[in-house]
């Protein structure tokens, strides 16, 4: 008979794969919204779709906008239907707009279709740190809930290295960005796949009445022990919640909650504004803008991904020891230098032979303490943050002010580029980073080792009764 040890590395092996099917999500999200980077020029062709610079922030912003209104209905829907039927929707609607976006014969085709994939992109943002959070073990569930951003930047990593490879291998074909956006089917697939041999969020089986099922659940990602004893704290958290379920009008009613998910929704601008995604979409012409060829910063791109991949396996180690208000502020603050230093070099030494490298070098600084920071800890603390009983109602929210301010970031950064220059730019998210720095210092708690349930406690004793 196996020992309880063995059992243990069983279930945490199931864990660990489970998670990784349903992070193909993850995964989607990161390919579909950085495959853009590298594309543009390719797309810019008047033979293709002939983007100018606000094209380019509208295919680009399409996918932000449909992922905003995606995250506010993921949570209810998940509700509803359950993570299963709902992932298992979202991968065909990816498998869709993968081959639509690739057959595009002009700009309202492209942007209907980055719309669709933009709405599971905000969906599966929203739902998934939800699944990975009610599914893993609590003394897992910090290190689980960052796979989440550790496969949207591999995501972002494989997007850079097809088109690099499309980009320098069949630099005179102007169609071959095609290539790079129908490949998104193909994780789409597997996903589909592989959500027939993952067990449903055993809290949502339980809501539904159905605890022998929740109990099978629990039994996957846990030994016998654990699973018991976890139910028994399932079932009394939802007879406790029975009936006090809210609206968001009912949540913003209770000053705490209200102040919970104004925290939340910061926390999601200051990522954005923090200038990652500008980086991530853009990068090609920042670097291209720096001094680089075209095939260069094609390289450089996939560069920018593998320091990505490595700051966020960094992050899945550091994000249940160091604690995540540490990490927040730390990486605000190192980031806020290497902005300003990419500002300062651009504005009053740009001509410089030396300002190119040490422009793409600060970048690798920046793309590091980002991801294994605020890239990470933002997810992480959006599904634990708010109460069992107004998580539906204010997660999506949170996750529709975070792709609000990604789509503005999106959508205005090649304007900015244009209008102002890039160090001027650089130098306002810079500014962004130390005031959302002061915002976490004052706002945020430590969540590291709190329980779900009393994480609420620091706003209530803050802002109201519970």
């Amino acid at each position: 008979m196996p020992s309880g040890d063995t059992r243990t590395q069983t279930s945490r092996g199931a864990i660990w794969r489970i998670a990784f099917i349903i992070c193909l999500g993850s995964f989607l999200f990161g390919y579909n919204s950085a495959v853009i980077n590298g594309s543009f020029d390719f797309m810019a062709d008047p033979s293709q779709l002939g983007l100018d610079s606000l094209g380019q922030g509208l295919v680009s912003g399409a996918l932000t906008l449909g992922a905003a209104f995606g995250a506010v209905f993921g949570s209810p829907l998940a509700g509803q239907f359950g993570f299963k039927r709902l992932l298992g929707t979202a991968a065909g609607v990816f498998l869709v707009g993968a081959v639509g976006c690739a057959l595009s014969v002009n700009l309202p085709m492209m942007l209907l279709f980055r719309i669709a994939v933009g709405l599971m992109v905000g969906l599966v943002s929203s739902v998934i740190p939800m699944y990975l959070a009610q599914t893993s073990p609590s003394v897992l569930r910090g290190t689980i809930s960052s796979l989440n951003g550790l496969m949207i930047v591999i995501g972002q990593l494989v997007a850079f290295s097809v088109n690099a490879v499309l980009g320098v291998s069949f630099a005179d074909i102007a169609w071959v960005w095609r290539v790079a956006f129908v490949l998104a089917s193909l994780p789409a697939i597997g996903l589909w796949i592989g959500l027939m041999r993952v067990p449903e969020a055993p809290r949502w089986l339980m809501t539904k009445g159905r605890e022998e099922a929740a109990l099978e659940s629990l039994a996957r990602t846990r030994n016998a022990e654990e699973a018991e004893t976890d139910l028994r704290l399932l079932r009394t958290s939802i007879q406790e919640e029975s009936g006090k379920h809210a609206s968001i009008k009912q949540a913003v009613s209770h000053p705490w909650v209200l102040q919970i998910l104004i925290t939340g929704c910061m926390l999601g601008v200051t990522q954005q504004f923090a200038g990652i995604n500008a980086i991530m979409y853009y990068g090609t012409q920042i670097l291209q803008d720096s001094g680089f060829g075209q095939q260069a910063a094609l390289i450089g791109n996939v560069v920018i991904g593998v320091v990505s991949c490595v700051a966020a396996a960094a992050g899945l180690v550091s994000v249940d020891r160091l604690g995540r208000k540490t990490l927040e502020c730390g990486g605000l603050a190192i980031c806020a230098a290497c902005l300003l230093a990419v500002a300062l070099i651009s504005m009053l030494c740009g001509g410089a032979a030396w300002a190119p490298m040490t422009i793409l070098v600060i970048v690798f600084i920046y793309i590091f303490v980002f991801q294994a920071t605020v890239g990470q800890v933002t997810w992480v603390l959006n599904s634990e943050i708010f109460p069992p009983q107004y998580s539906a109602a204010c997660t999506g929210i949170s996750v529709f002010s975070l792709w609000a301010a990604n789509f503005v970031v999106s959508l205005v950064f090649p304007l900015m580029r244009e209008a102002i220059g890039m160090g001027a730019t650089f130098l306002i998210f810079a500014t962004c980073c130390v005031a959302s720095f002061l915002f976490v210092m004052v706002r945020l708690p430590e969540t590291k080792g709190v329980p779900l349930e009393r994480i609420a406690d620091f706003f209530i004793s803050r802002y109201g009764e519970r």
